[in-house]
């Protein structure tokens, strides 16, 4: 037996289960984004790709809700990914929840404006990692200071860089 997934023609019917229980569908669902998600614009225009085509258009328009410049918060998750690889800890101290129950950005218009120009270069990560590894803040020595560890000990403005450790992989190449 064969495992497989694929886009055909036509959907089938998505539902809402009373009590969880896949054997008692109650109401259709159509399409859309989770409302926390979409700010009060739950509908994603859905249109099939080109009028030939046996794909329904559903993970297309998606892609391009995700990626709209009204639509920030993919750009800032991403941005904060790639901080958090190169810094060792991201502006948002917790990048798996970006909601109420996360912690507030530390710097919250540097994730703004690195976001802004992901979005800014295409969504080239490549870019922004190159803007990252070349920025003053990368490059800050991790030597402590006695004065600036008593007033910020645990480094979140930023004033070095944080010692972390070499993954084997980054020893074996040195």
């Amino acid at each position: 037996r064969v495992m497989a997934l694929w886009d055909r023609g036509e959907p089938s019917p998505t539902y809402i289960y009373r009590r969880g229980d896949y054997q008692s569908p109650d109401a259709p669902v159509e399409p859309g984004v989770t409302a926390a998600l979409a700010g009060g614009q739950g509908s994603v225009p859905i249109q099939p790709p080109r009028p030939d085509a046996t794909s329904t258009g559903r993970r297309l328009a998606f892609a391009r809700w995700l990626t709209q410049p009204e639509q920030p918060l993919t750009a800032r998750v991403i941005a904060n990914r790639l901080w958090q690889h190169h810094f060792g800890r991201g502006i948002v101290r917790t990048p798996s929840d970006f909601g109420y129950q996360g912690t507030p950005p530390s710097h919250p218009d540097l994730l703004d404006w690195l976001a802004s120009e992901l979005m800014a270069q295409h969504w080239s990560m490549k870019q922004l990692h190159r803007l990252m590894v070349t920025s003053t803040t990368y490059r800050l020595a991790s030597t402590p200071d006695a004065a600036n560890a008593k007033i910020d000990p645990d480094n979140i403005y930023l004033w070095r860089m944080n010692s972390r450790r070499m993954e084997a992989e980054v020893v074996r190449d040195n």
